[in-house]
């Protein structure tokens, strides 16, 4: 599955709902949001296919490793 995710404190990104949008148009067919990335690990850490893939964005990437290093 895919979990989309704002970016938190940066106002010039995709939201998660847009992200969302854009990958279901694409063909995505299991697509959720998360309200932040805690929830988005969570979501996927229970599955046992889960895989967290960070993309598009330092800043993204900066509170990833901020909060799970």
């Amino acid at each position: 599955p895919i979990v989309t995710v704002s970016i938190p404190h940066q106002t010039e990104t995709y939201s998660a709902d847009q992200l969302a949008k854009a990958a279901k148009s694409a063909g995505c067919t299991q697509v959720m949001m998360a309200a932040s990335l805690q929830e988005a690990a969570h979501q996927l850490a229970h599955r046992q296919d889960g895989v967290l893939l960070v993309t598009g964005s330092l800043f993204l990437a900066g509170e990833v490793l901020k909060n799970h290093a």
